[in-house]
């Protein structure tokens, strides 16, 4: 971020939102994708985006290593250049040694990881039956559900939810709509919160939860072959592990960037397009639906979910993983470090972050069920 900002790439005026601009390890990308926090119009940008640049970017670049939450077959090209570059500090005594990136990805749910292990071990899936989405989704056929939800933080207006439903119906797919109290930006009280006339043209099609869900049952379910999302990279990593593709509505931080990456790059999305003002209307949403579920387009971005689910399967469940081979480098540089500067002061300046990370790593990986833990 502060290169970007040197460059005059960031803050981004509204008038260049659509210029691609050449960032290393992405494909050339529109400035309008880069996070809202750099885009000029935003508040966050207006007062706070100096500190930002400051106070949060400047000093990371201090850090010797990182942990990042994903897996090297997820984004070879990018960890491939993250490595490449030169660690320049104060006290690297003249040399510029490579900064350590350790791929610990995906660190989801232990339940998550329990069923890839599962499956490798035993061929099989695992759903928890209950729940009267879930008895819902038993008489649905494979694959033929679209579950839509955009989890706990994005709110969207009456307005833009109406023209969501009513472009689920026009699609004639299945869905399960998550609706919950949070998934509202107003309080239009002349506004019912879904059409009218909405649950009775989809009773047949559709189900509306307007409480939580379980994530991990839903993407695990075999008549569900589609998750609409806003692409915060949590909700992308499960689907990942669960070989669900995806419709990508991306809406603030890294999400964005996220939906060029998993359209684009990992091609394991269709991207809902907005419209003027970030509008989607219910024609876009019909289109989108009926491609990834529907159309030969979305066969090929399951096919390639489907074949990013086994990669990371290898990558989690099996010993010569690269998420074992990750932890197993930085247990090894983190020996070399404490015998090469025991008692150096400025060793632990510009490797503390990473020696104390270490406690962070092992309770992600107990958490995570990961046989790399112990």
């Amino acid at each position: 971020m502060p290169t970007l900002a040197g460059q005059g790439i960031v803050p981004v005026q509204p008038p260049e939102a659509s210029e691609l601009v050449d960032i290393p390890g992405l494909p050339p990308t529109r400035r309008g994708d880069l996070s809202p926090a750099v885009q000029a119009s935003s508040l966050f940008c207006k007062y706070f985006f100096a500190q930002y640049v400051h106070r949060c970017c400047q000093p990371a670049l201090e850090a010797a290593g990182y942990f990042i939450n994903s897996f090297y077959e997820l984004e070879p090209s990018c960890i491939d250049l993250l490595r490449s570059f030169p660690y320049e500090h104060e006290n690297s005594k003249g040399s510029s040694p490579v900064r350590s990136f350790f791929p610990v990805g995906p660190l989801v749910h232990d339940e998550y990881l329990q069923l890839l292990r599962l499956e490798v071990a035993e061929g099989s899936s695992f759903v928890e039956p209950g729940a009267p989405y879930l008895r819902w989704l038993d008489r649905q056929p494979t694959d033929s559900v679209l579950y839509v939800n955009f989890g706990s933080i994005v709110s969207l207006s009456k307005r833009q939810i109406h023209e969501l439903a009513l472009g689920l119906e026009a699609s004639k797919q299945r869905f399960l709509l998550v609706v919950r109290p949070s998934t509202v930006k107003d309080s239009d009280e002349d506004l019912p919160l879904l059409p009218e006339s909405f649950k009775a043209h989809t009773l047949e099609t559709g189900f509306v939860q307007s409480q939580w869900v379980n994530q991990l049952d839903v993407l695990s379910h075999p008549a569900v072959g589609g998750f609409l999302t806003h692409c915060g990279w949590n909700s992308t990593l499960e689907s990942i592990c669960r070989g669900v593709p995806l419709l990508a509505w991306p809406f603030q931080a890294d999400q964005m960037l996220n939906c060029r990456f998993l359209v684009d790059e990992a091609k394991t999305a269709v991207e809902v397009r907005k419209g003027e003002n970030g509008f989607v209307s219910r024609e876009e949403v019909a289109r989108a639906a009926r491609e990834l579920m529907a159309e030969p387009e979305g066969d090929a971005v399951k096919e390639n979910v489907r074949k990013l689910r086994e990669k990371v399967k290898k990558a989690v469940c099996e010993a010569d993983g690269s998420v074992q081979k990750s932890v197993e480098n930085f247990l090894a540089e983190l020996k070399t470090s404490r015998r090469d500067c025991p008692t150096s002061p400025s060793n632990m300046t510009t490797r503390g972050r990473l020696i104390d990370k270490s406690s962070i790593l092992k309770h992600n990986l107990v958490q995570t069920g990961s046989p790399m833990g112990a």
